[in-house]
């Protein structure tokens, strides 16, 4: 049988995402609020250059603990059934991940251009993580609206792709699906930053 570490191990690398959204998303709006942004105009070194230092540096802390959990989970037995070539892979997607929420986490705060403002959506992304897949499979959910939102939560779909390299190995369709959603979401994170980025550059 799938023992609880080996499942609940995903858990770790989406708390590392979120703390990616929080890390770039509050960093920025706070170098918005104190008029950096505005000042960078000024000088030669362009603005989208800050952005890319926040989602960069949230990113390389994100994964660093995706880094860190992998190596407990060696630890500790986690019977990764992808191989070492799927534990790498599982690596790289906790940062891709990582990489997507802090990009989404950088566009809300060059939308609204507040920490506040954005600490009050963050509540929003908690419960995107609890109504999705992260804590039981989807086969198990009884309520038919909770499977309804796993269904349409991309969140569910990233942790499910995660979770096969763990549990069934070399799942084709659950990592299509998860690289699919990644494309998505950071596609969708990073035209919104260059977007509102634009508008706050040029007033």
């Amino acid at each position: 049988g799938v023992r609880a570490l080996d499942f609940l191990l995903v858990i770790t690398f989406m708390q590392a995402a979120l703390f990616a959204t929080s890390n770039a998303g509050l960093g920025l709006a706070r170098d918005i609020e104190e008029g950096f942004l505005d000042r960078l105009a000024l000088t030669p070194m362009r603005a989208g250059a800050l952005v890319a230092a926040q989602i960069s540096g949230a990113v390389f802390i994100a994964s660093a603990a995706a880094l860190v959990y992998v190596v407990i989970g060696l630890i500790t037995r986690v019977d990764f059934q992808g191989g070492v070539l799927g534990t790498l892979l599982l690596f790289v997607l906790a940062a891709w991940t990582a990489f997507s929420f802090a990009s989404i986490g950088a566009w809300l705060a060059l939308r609204s251009g507040s920490s506040e403002a954005l600490q009050g959506i963050f509540p929003l992304l908690f419960a995107s993580l609890f109504l999705s897949t992260l804590n039981m499979p989807r086969q198990y959910i009884q309520a038919d609206w909770f499977q309804w939102v796993t269904r349409f939560n991309p969140v569910s779909y990233m942790v499910d792709g995660m979770r096969s390299l763990i549990i069934t190995g070399w799942d084709a369709s659950a990592l299509l699906e998860i690289v699919g959603v990644l494309v998505l979401v950071s596609g969708l994170g990073i035209s919104g930053c260059a977007r509102n980025l634009r508008k706050r550059v040029t007033g």
